[in-house]
C-alpha cells in the first residue's frame, strides 16, 4: 500500500510539469513517462523541424532548460510559439518563468494549466490566439493583446478560468487585441475593476456570441473582479418562488434583475391571460418600472387564491418580456409522500424480563392507546396511552408478542409476532464475498429503506477490499438476514475513494430505490454490466496512481430496490476539466453527493451535487415512472459569491416553511427551484448540524465550523443565514456537535474543536468542551440526546469499539453508558456507525456497527423505558431526509425538523401521506 501511494505522488509530481502533448505542422508529441529528460529524444514522437520554438535548442531541445538564479524549484526558463505553432497543452501544470511571444494557436484542454510568471504577449509582430478550453491560465505580470504594428492577438476563453494580475492591454504600439468570452469561461482580476470592463465592453474589444451579455461583476469578499458571458434574459428568482403555496402573506415582491445595467417594469393581477399580456398602459395591473428588485404589492394576497405576475427587463431601450410567476396564500400545505412503516414492535432481553417497544405512527391520531399480548395473553390491565413501550418481568425468550392498537375502545389489527433478542444487539450475518475466504471486505456506511414495501426496513451497506484492485460492493439485506442483491461496482471506483449512495422511495411507489454514481464495469444486481458506452475500446480508467480517477463515463444510475437492477441511467455532473473544482488530479472532483428532497411540496425529488472546495455544481432530478428527468442545475460560478462554500456534507429541510425544502450546502442554502437564497460567504468546513435548536426563536437554525475562515464556528438562522453568535477562530476547527445534553438551559448546547467552549442557544458560555463531538443519539429515558462515539483502538486495526456516552452536566463529564465490545466503527478515526436511525421500535435510535470480523451487522437498540410518547422519528420529513443523506462524505448525526429536547412542547403532527406498494 504504501509503495503504491509513493508511485501516485511521483507520477503527480512529475505529470505536474510535464504531462503536455504539442501538435506542429510536422507533428510533435511528448511521450516521456516516468523520465523527465527533456533533452532525450526517445521522450517524443514526429519530428521537430524548428517551426514550432519552445524557448531555445537544437530540433530535439524545443524547451530550454533554465533555472531560475536562486530559485528553489525547477522551471522551464522561457515559452515562446511562433506564428505557425499549434500547441496543445493537456492535462498538466506547464509554469515557465517567462515568455516573449505567444504567436500562432495556444490552448489549454481539459484539466490543463499554463502558469507564467512574467508579462505575455500574445500576438507579438504577428497573429496569436491563446484559447482556453477547459484548462486554466494564470498570470503573474500583464497580458498584452496585439503589439507591434502586424500584431493582433485574442484571449479566447471558451470553457476554463483566467487569472490576470490586472485587466489585459490591447493594440498595444500599434497592434490589435480582443477577447472573446463564452457563458463557461471566466476571467478573474484582483480588485474591482468592473470600470475598466465594462468600457472595454462597450468598445467591442471584449464579445461574446449572440444571445450572450459579458458582464463585469465585482465580489467585494474576495476581492476580486469576474468576467463572464450569460444569456441575455429576463428577471428570476421571484420571491414568493413561482408555484408557492406560502403560509405567510407577501406584502411586497422581489427578484434577481436580468444580467446588465437595466430596468424593471412590473405587472400584478389576479387573472393570469391579464397579467401575461398587460402592458404599461394598463394601471390596474402595470405597478411600475423600478432600477431595483423589489416593489410593494398592492394589496395583500387573499386565502386560496392565486396571484399572478411578470418582471419585464428593459435594457438598452430593448424589452425583454419576463415569465409568468405565481403563488398562492394557503393556511395548509400539501402532504409528503412516505414509506409506509408497521408498528416495529421489537422484543429484547433486559435485566428486568423481556422490554418491549413499538411504533407510534405520524398519521395516527392522538387518542390511540396499545394493548400488549405475550402468547395470547392480555399482559397490562388498560389500554396503555403514555408510552410505547413495556416491561415484561415474566416474560422468556421462548415467548412469542404482538401489539394491537386501540381506537375508540375498539383493538385494531395485531402487529408482526416477534420473539426476543437474547442479548443487547441483533445480528444480520453479511454473505462471504466469493473467494474472500477471510471476509476480508470490510463493512462500511449503511442506509435504511423498505425495498420491498412490506413496512419493515431493509438495509443497503456498502463493502470496501482492502486490496485495491478488487471492487467495491453494494449488498442489501432483510432484517432475517436474506441477502436481496449485489451490485459490483467495477474498477472505476477505487478503494478510499468517497462513493456516497441514497436509499429513498423516489417514485413514490411504496417500495425504496437506491441510487449512486456508476461507470463502465459496474454489474447491477441481475447481472447486468454497462459496457463501452462511449466506444473507445477502454473498460478501464485507473491511472498509475490508485486514487482518483478523472477520465471514462461517470453516470448516474437508478437501482429498483426489489432486484438491484438498474431501471434508469444518465449522465452525472461533468468533473472535466478537473481543475475547476480545485486540484488538477482528481480528488475534489469526485466530492459528489445525494440527498432526498420534496421541491414540489407532495413527492420526494433526488439532489446530486460535485464539488466543495472551489466550482459547486449542483442539479435536481425527478424519477417518475421509471424515468429520470433533470429538474434544475445550479453552477456556483453564476452566483457571486457562492463558489468556495461547501462541506463534506449537506443538510435538507424547509428553512422558510413554506412547504418545499431548500438545500443548505454548507455556508450557502439554495432554495427548491435552484436558485441561491443566501450564501454566508464563510467558506468550507467539516461538520454541520440543522435543527431547532432554540425553541424560543420561530424556525430552524443551522450550526457550523469552518476551515478557512475567521468565523472558527457560526450559529445562524436557516432562513435568512444571519449569524447570531459565533466562537472566533482563524485556525481550521475541524469538528462541532448540536444536541439537548443539559436541562438547566432549554436548548441545544453547542461546542466544537480547536478550544471552542459549550455555549447554549443563547451564545452563553457554559464551560469548556471536554466531550465527544461525533453523533448524537437519543437512548435513555429522558429527552436528553446522549454523545455516539468510539473507543479508537489505533491505527493498525484502523478502527474503534463503539460507544454510547452520557453527559453529567453537573461533573462536567461523559459517562460511558453503552460499549458495544467487538462491534468497529467506520471510516477511520472519524469513528462513525455504519447507520443510525429510529429502525423500530418507540422513538429511540438504533445504531448499526459492524462487527469487528467483519461477518455481521450488529443492530443495538436501547431496552431503557420511557414515559416519553413521540411518534416515530421516520415520519418526521426532516429527520428522514437526514437519515438518508447522513452516509455522505464526512457522516453527520440526524436531527428533527422540531425541538426534541428538555423542556419541549408537543411535537407538531408531521403532514404527511404514508404510501403502501
Amino acid at each position: 500500500m504504501s509503495g503504491a501511494r509513493e508511485r501516485y505522488l511521483l507520477t503527480l509530481i512529475i505529470s505536474a510539469f510535464f504531462v503536455i502533448s504539442l501538435g506542429v505542422w510536422a507533428d510533435c508529441v511528448w511521450v516521456g513517462g516516468i523520465s523527465n529528460d527533456m533533452w532525450d529524444e526517445k521522450n517524443w514522437e514526429g519530428a521537430l523541424d524548428g517551426v514550432l520554438t519552445i524557448g531555445a535548442g537544437n530540433p530535439h531541445n524545443p524547451m530550454q532548460h533554465k533555472t531560475r538564479q536562486g530559485a528553489k524549484d525547477w522551471r522551464p526558463g522561457v515559452l515562446n510559439t511562433t506564428e505557425q505553432a499549434d500547441l496543445l497543452i493537456n492535462n498538466g501544470q506547464l509554469m515557465p518563468w517567462g515568455t516573449h511571444h505567444l504567436n500562432g494557436k495556444v490552448e489549454l484542454g481539459n484539466g490543463a494549466e499554463l502558469n507564467i510568471r512574467s508579462d505575455v504577449y500574445v500576438g507579438r509582430d504577428g497573429v496569436g490566439a491563446l484559447t482556453i478550453n477547459g484548462g486554466t491560465f494564470r498570470l503573474k505580470g500583464g497580458m498584452i493583446l496585439g503589439d507591434g504594428a502586424n500584431g493582433n492577438g485574442a484571449l479566447r476563453v471558451l470553457n476554463g478560468y483566467v487569472h490576470l494580475n490586472e485587466p489585459p492591454k490591447f493594440g498595444v504600439n500599434g497592434g490589435e487585441g480582443s477577447i472573446y468570452i463564452q457563458d463557461s469561461g471566466f476571467c478573474y482580476t484582483p480588485g474591482d475593476t468592473t470600470g475598466i470592463f465594462k468600457e472595454l465592453i462597450h468598445t467591442g474589444k471584449i464579445v461574446t456570441d449572440p444571445g450572450f451579455i459579458v458582464v463585469a461583476t465585482y465580489n467585494p469578499a474576495d476581492n476580486n473582479t469576474t468576467l463572464n458571458a450569460r444569456r441575455i434574459a429576463g428577471a428570476t428568482m421571484p420571491r414568493p418562488w413561482n408555484g408557492v403555496h406560502t403560509l405567510e402573506q407577501p406584502d411586497r415582491l422581489s427578484w434577481t434583475p436580468g444580467p446588465g445595467d437595466v430596468i424593471s417594469e412590473v405587472y400584478f393581477g389576479a387573472d393570469a391571460n391579464a397579467v401575461e399580456s398587460a402592458a404599461k398602459d394598463n394601471p390596474a395591473i402595470f405597478l411600475g418600472s423600478t432600477q431595483g428588485a423589489v416593489i410593494s404589492m398592492p394589496a395583500y394576497a387573499k386565502l386560496d387564491t392565486t396571484c399572478y405576475w411578470r418582471v419585464d427587463t428593459v435594457r438598452d431601450g430593448e424589452t425583454t418580456k419576463g415569465d409568468l410567476w405565481s403563488f398562492t396564500y394557503v393556511n395548509k400545505l400539501k402532504p409528503r409522500r412516505m414509506e409506509y412503516l408497521d408498528r416495529g414492535l421489537v422484543a429484547i432481553k433486559s435485566n428486568d424480563g423481556i422490554f418491549l417497544s413499538w411504533r407510534l405512527l405520524g398519521t395516527e391520531p392522538d387518542a390511540i392507546a396499545f394493548n400488549v399480548y405475550r402468547d395470547g395473553e392480555l399482559l397490562n390491565h388498560s389500554p396503555i396511552t403514555d408510552s410505547t413501550n413495556y416491561v415484561d418481568a415474566n416474560g422468556t425468550l421462548e415467548a412469542t408478542y404482538c401489539v394491537r392498537a386501540v381506537l375508540d375502545g375498539k383493538e385494531q389489527a395485531v402487529s408482526r409476532e416477534v420473539k426476543a433478542w437474547p442479548k443487547e444487539h441483533f445480528s444480520i450475518p453479511v454473505q462471504q464475498v466469493p473467494g474472500d475466504d477471510n471476509f476480508s471486505y470490510f463493512i462500511n456506511d449503511g442506509e435504511c429503506g423498505d425495498l420491498d414495501g412490506d413496512g419493515e426496513y431493509e438495509i443497503v451497506i456498502k463493502r470496501i477490499s482492502p486490496d485495491p484492485d478488487e471492487h467495491m460492493l453494494f449488498e442489501a439485506y432483510k432484517l432475517d438476514g436474506t441477502m436481496m442483491w449485489r451490485i459490483n461496482m467495477g474498477p472505476n471506483y477505487l478503494y478510499d475513494a468517497e462513493l456516497n449512495f441514497l436509499v429513498y422511495d423516489l417514485d413514490s411507489d411504496g417500495k425504496a430505490e437506491m441510487v449512486t454514481r456508476t461507470s463502465e464495469g459496474t454489474t447491477d444486481g441481475a447481472g447486468a454490466t454497462i459496457g463501452d458506452e462511449n466506444r473507445d475500446g477502454i473498460g478501464d480508467y485507473r491511472p498509475f496512481s490508485w486514487k482518483f480517477i478523472s477520465k471514462g463515463p461517470d453516470f448516474l444510475s437508478v437501482f429498483d430496490g426489489m432486484t438491484g437492477r438498474e431501471l434508469d441511467r444518465a449522465d452525472y455532473i461533468e468533473r472535466n476539466p478537473v481543475i475547476q473544482y480545485g486540484d488538477n488530479y482528481g480528488h475534489r472532483a469526485t466530492k459528489c453527493m445525494f440527498a432526498a428532497v420534496y421541491l414540489d411540496g407532495e413527492k420526494p425529488s433526488l439532489f446530486i451535487t460535485r464539488g466543495i472546495y472551489a466550482l459547486i455544481k449542483l442539479e435536481a432530478w425527478n424519477f417518475r415512472n421509471g424515468k429520470l428527468e433533470k429538474l434544475w442545475r445550479f453552477n456556483s460560478n453564476e452566483w457571486p459569491g457562492y463558489s468556495y462554500q461547501g462541506n463534506h456534507n449537506m443538510s435538507t429541510g424547509d428553512v422558510d416553511n413554506d412547504g418545499y425544502d431548500e438545500i443548505i450546502y454548507a455556508s450557502m442554502t439554495i432554495d427548491q427551484d435552484g436558485k441561491g437564497l443566501y450564501t454566508t460567504e464563510l467558506g468550507h468546513g467539516d461538520a454541520l448540524h440543522v435543527s431547532d435548536m432554540d425553541p424560543g426563536r420561530p424556525g430552524l437554525e443551522v450550526w457550523q465550523c469552518h476551515e478557512t475562515q475567521a468565523s472558527g464556528i457560526t450559529f445562524r438562522d436557516a432562513k435568512t443565514g444571519l449569524i447570531i453568535f459565533e466562537y472566533d477562530n482563524p485556525k481550521d476547527v475541524g469538528r462541532c456537535c448540536a444536541g439537548d445534553i443539559d436541562p438547566t438551559h432549554r436548548g441545544f448546547e453547542l461546542w466544537g474543536s480547536t478550544g471552542s467552549p459549550m455555549y447554549t442557544c443563547k451564545g452563553e458560555e457554559i464551560g469548556p468542551s471536554s466531550l465527544p463531538m461525533n453523533f448524537m443519539v437519543w437512548w435513555d429515558g429522558d429527552l436528553l440526546r446522549e454523545l455516539l462515539d468510539h473507543h479508537w483502538l489505533g491505527g493498525e486495526v484502523g478502527a474503534g469499539t463503539g460507544q454510547i456516552f452520557k453527559w453529567d452536566y453537573e461533573q462536567k463529564k461523559a459517562d460511558v453508558i453503552l460499549n458495544a465490545e467487538g462491534a468497529y466503527s467506520c471510516n477511520w478515526t472519524k469513528g462513525t456507525p455504519t447507520l443510525q436511525a429510529d429502525l423500530f421500535g418507540d422513538w429511540r435510535e438504533e445504531v448499526v456497527w459492524r462487527s469487528a470480523d467483519n461477518r455481521e451487522l450488529r443492530i443495538y437498540s436501547t431496552t431503557i423505558p420511557t414515559g416519553h410518547r413521540i411518534y416515530t422519528l421516520m415520519h418526521d420529513p426532516h429527520y428522514r431526509e437526514n437519515v438518508a443523506w447522513q452516509n455522505n462524505s464526512y457522516n453527520q448525526p440526524p436531527h428533527t425538523g422540531f425541538y426534541l429536547g428538555d423542556g419541549m412542547d408537543a411535537p407538531p403532527k408531521p403532514n404527511i401521506e404514508v404510501v403502501k406498494p
